[in-house]
């Protein structure tokens, strides 16, 4: 299936969403879809409990993650979730398939595992490179990430630019994803400084989910304030302006009080009523099949588990009665768990600028 008849069905599932029909079928599978094809990692960054979520890890077979894609066959595909993805021994064949039969590919990774992978990943025809980074210093990496490899991280991200320059490619497109915290706050203008120096074209800003964290809150906010996080915001948005860095900053502004919102203490947080539109467009697998409405809700083990795609069809998942429902709480304006209730769940313009600006066309 081509990508105009995927986004065709997409568009008649967003009108469905739009016009708030209830307990009807989609008639288009998910344009997009985000398959974790491993809940392991090689790291314990503090803005992240994936070891509580994941004390027993598991990755996804090529043969799995291929019965699941064909049956969707999506216009884009990412195959990161909680896990770095270079833990999957399957990786290229997962990558190589996807890209044979015409999706649009992506990951997140924290790209200290790639050693001498490099030709491989480029020769896989990866589109894109989320880069985990969160710091722009050793010592703050350090901090964050718990263990000593940014020297390893920035050294791959050089070698990575050479062989695309040695081989005359500008596939894969870099991005650095930055989950903006206490520890890096004041460093987020110097990593758009250096995304400039080493071919980086665009940085995700990621505000934080803090669904059974609010005990990690004092080390991921502390005492920053809405004054302090406004005014880097605009120093960001400044240097990132002079280097040509492609960001998320007029996201962040156009929704402050929304992420500020999100960031205070859980009796002062006051619930946000945005409507949602992942569940008619995207979709969500876990390492171990089990198919979630978005990429927030996996955050909280056993929530909103509409199915298993590796043991029933994924178009059976899709219009069973567990995600009509889902669907028709979001319509009546009710959110159906405790996710959903702290998500903030992106509006149709920050789709579209995430879709068309951040993502590899």
């Amino acid at each position: 299936m081509n990508y105009f008849s995927k986004y065709t069905g997409m568009a008649v599932n967003m009108a469905f969403r739009l016009l708030k029909i209830k307990n009807r079928k989609l008639p288009g599978l998910p344009a997009h879809i985000q398959v974790e094809i491993t809940n392991k990692c090689n790291l314990r960054c503090l803005s992240c409990h994936r070891d509580l979520l994941y004390p027993e890890t598991t990755s996804m077979s090529f043969e799995n993650f291929k019965k699941v894609y064909d049956e969707i066959h999506p216009a884009r595909i990412n195959i990161s979730g909680l896990g770095e993805p270079f833990l999957n021994p399957d990786i290229f064949k997962i990558i190589e398939h996807a890209k044979k039969c015409g999706s649009a590919v992506n990951c997140a990774t924290n790209f200290t595992l790639v050693g001498n992978k490099i030709d491989r990943l480029i020769e896989s025809g990866i589109d894109q490179i989320k880069i985990s980074i969160d710091a722009s210093k050793k010592e703050t990496f350090l901090k964050i990430r718990k263990k000593d490899l940014y020297e390893t991280l920035i050294e791959n991200i050089a070698e990575l630019n050479r062989v695309k320059k040695e081989r005359g490619v500008n596939r894969p497109d870099i991005r650095f994803n930055y989950a903006l915290q206490k520890e890096n706050i004041d460093e987020l203008p110097d990593i758009i400084e250096l995304a400039g120096s080493m071919n980086v074209r665009a940085i995700y800003i990621q505000y934080l989910i803090y669904i059974d964290r609010e005990d990690r809150k004092d080390s991921l906010v502390g005492d920053m304030t809405a004054e302090k996080l406004m005014n880097v915001l605009h120093k960001a948005d400044k240097t990132a302006q002079k280097n040509g860095i492609i960001t998320n900053i007029d996201m962040w502004k156009r929704d402050f009080n929304l992420f500020w919102n999100n960031m205070q203490p859980s009796d002062l947080r006051i619930k946000n009523h945005r409507p949602c539109y992942f569940p008619w467009f995207s979709s969500w697998i876990d390492a171990d099949g089990t198919v979630r409405p978005c990429p927030i809700i996996p955050w909280k083990k056993g929530t909103a588990c509409m199915g298993n795609a590796f043991h029933e069809s994924f178009l059976s998942i899709w219009n069973n009665s567990r995600y009509q429902d889902f669907r028709n709480s979001l319509v009546n304006g009710v959110r159906p768990n405790e996710v959903c209730e702290q998500c903030i769940p992106p509006s149709l313009e920050t789709i579209f600028q995430i879709g068309t600006k951040l993502l590899p066309k």
